[in-house]
């Protein structure tokens, strides 16, 4: 049997110090999932979240898996499940088996973190060990496509009401957030270690013993963060007193639908019209109450799909003006019961403009119901009608596009001008996987039959490559707002991308989250609004179904969002912002983060890589201590 001083190098898993046994690791790591899933956004707990939970959750993450011992992985994996499960458990609105994939992805990257800290602890301290693990496998999971990675809830997300911090995310983004909350968390732990070894009588081993420079990392990111916040960016972005002015005024509409009477659209019901009223309605009474107030309003904004059927992008028409006789645009075989031809662009182009000019009216459609005629009852219609034709208007639609001579559907936000005119679009860049794609499979009867009964429709839309960008233009000015769709809200991509290559002054999301019911999710939805809004230096403003409908300002900070009886969501109302938007001036000045965050990204996920390859070409490659039982 090996003596408890002899050293290997066979395993590249094991952490410094004594194994840790089952029992403790589980009841460590157990907590730190609780805390993590219960002290994060949406759940009650600690509002949209807490700095200080996500340390502690940490600190208990990196005591429960830095060191090594029997059943690590299976306990990690069940941790991680758990906190993926916990914290997207409100997919089992839709499709309960997804929270068990979830699930079971969020433990396999707990696993990851798990080993690369207990690597990464032969060559410094755990702060930096759990900082860089636990942020790398992070940024890997959010970077991987959907489904095998998830850009969702992150760490970092735990700063969205922190007056102290949120601002340091336009310096590194979320992903810093996380590194400086795992760094303190690694920092806890090794005092919290040291303090149970000490009272138990043992010694810390192999670098485990709690040392000045350990915290000296942790700590010079917080002072760094904090003095970055309080000066709004050391000169590297926009200053937030100083480079912004008053942008377009902008009435988000919130119908407050539930999902069950929404998917009644998809069978031509009755529901269309009393939708199409209620949001008419609802635009109008809000316009009104602007005017009234001396703050005319220059954009209308409905949600995701909120504008029913179906339309066609320019370039789809300017394609087919060019096809010869006889030869047709490549549409989808189950979009061809419905008219895939030249005939079918022409009646959908004609169908959209007929639509907007029933909108910018407003025209009723059918009987009211007796809610429409009490809204409709409670202002002068007439002044209204005439406030209303004179903004711009914005809705998410089915759109039509052409690529390479094939037509696809895509989940669109559309614009148009007063004079009821287009003036821009774009698409969801990231689809949800079974319900806006399948991956090729709609190809296949089968498929497209079991999406059709929970749904009911083809999932075989085309995401976009790049944010849509959407021009309000009026007598007062012309702003440029960068398009995200539902889903989107989940990815800082779209949103750093809005403002660095499409010029955006403010970004909107268009969202439909009647889905899930009540959920945490819509909280979850407004903090990672609040990190990319401060990522980006840009105002993000959300116009949902349901709720939660808000403006964010380019500081990271909710400037406000509709309330209705104590109630942010599944209710029914309006409100109205005035967006805060770049001087001409200051139109160039971008975050740091938002012109370095592909860099971030990669420093991230190899830097760890870069540390351990640098340590072992200098120091020689690591030991291991064999445990007290001989076994490694």
């Amino acid at each position: 049997m090996p003596s408890l001083t002899q050293k290997s190098s066979s395993s590249r898993d094991a952490g410094p110090g004594s194994d840790l046994g089952p029992l403790a690791r589980a009841l460590l790591l157990g907590a730190s999932s609780l805390i993590l899933v219960l002290g994060g956004p949406g759940h009650g707990f600690f509002g949209a979240g807490s700095p200080l939970v996500a340390i502690l959750g940490l600190a208990l993450w990196a005591m429960g898996a830095g060191r090594t011992g029997p059943r690590r992985k299976a306990i990690e994996w069940c941790a991680g499940a758990a906190v993926g499960a916990g914290i997207m458990s409100w997919v089992s609105y839709i499709t309960p088996p997804s929270v068990v994939w979830i699930g079971f992805g969020w433990g396999l990257y707990y696993i990851c973190a798990g080993t690369l800290m207990r690597r990464l602890r032969h060559h410094c301290g755990l702060p930096l060990a759990a900082a860089l693990a636990y942020t790398a496998v992070e940024s890997l999971r959010a970077l991987l496509p959907t489904p095998f990675g998830l850009s969702w809830i992150r760490v970092g997300h735990f700063a969205a009401e922190s007056e102290l911090l949120i601002g340091a995310a336009g310096l590194f983004g979320v992903g810093g957030m996380g590194f400086l909350f795992a760094a303190l968390g690694g920092l806890l732990a090794q005092f919290g270690q040291a303090a149970i070894a000490a009272t138990s009588g043992h010694s810390f081993r192999a670098g485990g013993q709690p040392r000045l420079r350990d915290a000296f990392l942790p700590l010079a990111m917080l002072l760094v963060a904090v003095a970055f916040t309080k000066t709004a960016g050391f000169g590297t972005g926009p200053n937030y007193d100083t480079d912004f002015e008053d942008g377009p005024r902008v009435l988000l509409v919130q119908p407050g639908i539930p999902q069950a009477r929404k998917k009644e659209l998809n069978n031509a019901s009755s529901s269309v019209a009393d939708l199409v009223n209620l949001q008419s309605a609802l635009s109008l009474v809000g316009v009104h109450r602007e005017a009234e107030a001396g703050t005319p309003v220059d954009l209308v904004c409905w949600g995701e799909t909120m504008l029913p059927g179906s339309f066609v992008h320019p370039g789809l028409e300017a394609a087919q003006s060019v096809i010869e006789p006889g030869n047709e645009l490549q549409w989808p075989e189950w979009d061809l019961p419905y008219g895939g031809s030249g005939a079918r662009i022409a009646e959908l182009a004609s169908y959209e403009r007929g639509l907007i000019a029933d909108l910018r009216e407003p025209r009723f459609f059918g009987e009211i119901s007796p809610q429409v005629a009490e809204l409709l009852g409670s202002i002068d219609v007439p002044r209204a009608s005439q406030s209303l034709s004179k903004t711009a208007f914005a809705a998410g639609a089915i759109l039509y596009t052409v690529e390479d001579g094939s037509v696809r559907r895509t989940n669109a936000a559309m614009i148009w001008n007063a004079k009821g005119e287009p003036t821009g679009s774009g698409w969801k860049r990231h689809l949800v996987p079974g319900a806006e794609t399948l991956g090729g499979l709609e190809n296949w009867g089968w498929a497209r039959e079991a999406a059709h009964y929970l749904m009911p429709y083809t999932p075989d839309f085309r995401g976009a490559t790049e944010t849509g960008i959407l021009r309000i233009e009026n007598e007062r000015g012309t702003w440029r707002a960068g398009a995200a769709i539902c889903f989107d809200n989940g990815f800082e991509d779209v949103f750093l991308e809005g403002a660095t290559q499409g010029g955006a002054d403010f970004n909107l999301v268009l969202s439909n989250e009647a889905w899930y019911e009540e959920s945490q999710e819509f909280d979850q939805m407004m903090a990672m609004s609040s990190l990319w809004a401060a990522s980006s230096g840009r105002a993000i403003a959300r116009a949902t179904n349901s709720g939660i409908s808000a403006l964010v300002g380019p500081s990271g900070r909710e400037v406000g969002r509709l309330w209705v009886a104590g109630k942010d969501r599944a209710v029914t109302g309006t409100v109205a912002f005035t967006i805060p938007v770049p001087k001409e001036s200051a139109t160039g000045k971008l975050t740091l983060y938002s012109r370095t965050f592909p860099l971030w990204n990669a420093f991230w996920i190899l830097g760890p890589m870069l540390l351990i390859g640098l340590s072992e070409l200098f120091r020689g490659r690591p030991v291991k201590e064999i445990s007290a039982t001989g076994k490694s």
